[in-house]
């Protein structure tokens, strides 16, 4: 998984670019926080490069840790950014930055209780932090545990009640509990914020399936498909919609579709895709 700057949807990799001795001018501040977020591997090397040498030069220097661990996390080097991060933490025990980051490392790493523990830090550090609920949340809805997570994520709406992807995670989570009303709210809610979250009008398109609304089901699928045509998951659901409806020649284009576009990820649904594009063949040849 790629890690950026928290600005992203749902926010990841927190850097502070002030470390002391790290960078002599604004420029060279500026070329790190490019390599810390550049496409190209070497950059990142090379910022491990300056912040091995800066931390030579300064090892009491917590924020060269903190953000030398984040090219190692941007590199997949798990341990070596845990332990990076522990020693930012070491040396100042309320850097939320860090523990932030650590928790990352620690999620990717299948740790989902030191995780969750990193995270809980960051909260008491920064209670106005919206991100550390949210992302606690995350990791309950991960492990199945629904109903906390939504108590999660009702932390982070009270903290910032315009931040979408609260509410449409809150909204995963009730689906899953099959209160397909909640879940539908919520989509709402986060759609209403920002229009443009192709999975969540996905995810309120299935929850509008469940509940026989299809008319809405298929509105939502539509509007998801043409925010991104990539959405494989939004064809494969106007399938199953189709099929439901007995127009069984729209099913049949959109199920193909699905198999051609879907990932290796969606292999198992690729299956099932294929299992129906064989039954809707057959009962269209009668």
């Amino acid at each position: 998984m790629r890690i950026k700057i928290r600005a992203a949807v749902i926010p990841l990799l927190v850097l502070t670019l002030m470390s002391v001795g790290a960078c002599r001018t604004k420029t060279d501040r500026d070329d790190l926080a490019q390599a810390l977020t550049s496409e190209n591997i070497r950059d990142v090397d090379r910022a491990i490069r300056t912040y091995t040498k800066n931390i030579a030069a300064a090892p009491e220097d917590a924020v060269a840790y903190n953000n030398r661990g984040g090219a190692y996390l941007r590199k997949n080097m798990l341990p070596e950014a845990v332990a990076d991060f522990s020693q930012a933490i070491n040396l100042n025990e309320e850097f939320a930055e860090a523990y932030h980051n650590r928790a990352l490392a620690y999620k990717q790493l299948g740790q989902f209780d030191r995780a969750v523990y990193d995270f809980t830090q960051v909260a008491k550090i920064n209670p106005d932090d919206y991100t550390a609920p949210f992302n606690i949340g995350e990791i309950l809805n991960l492990t199945g545990l629904f109903e906390d997570a939504i108590l999660e994520y009702d932390k982070a709406i009270v903290i910032d009640p315009t931040f979408s992807p609260a509410y449409s995670h809150r909204g995963r989570a009730y689906s899953r509990l099959e209160k397909n009303g909640e879940a539908i709210a919520d989509y709402t809610r986060a759609l209403e914020l920002d229009p443009t979250m192709a999975m969540t009008l996905n995810n309120r398109a299935n929850s509008y399936f469940m509940t026989g609304k299809y008319t809405e089901a298929i509105k939502d699928f539509k509007k998801a498909i043409e925010i991104d045509p990539r959405l494989a998951l939004a064809y494969s659901g106007l399938g199953f919609v189709y099929e439901r409806l007995a127009m069984y020649e729209e099913a049949l284009k959109n199920f193909n579709t699905f198999v051609e576009i879907a990932s290796d990820d969606y292999e198992e649904f690729a299956e099932q895709a294929r299992a129906k594009i064989k039954d809707l063949e057959a009962a269209l040849k009668k």
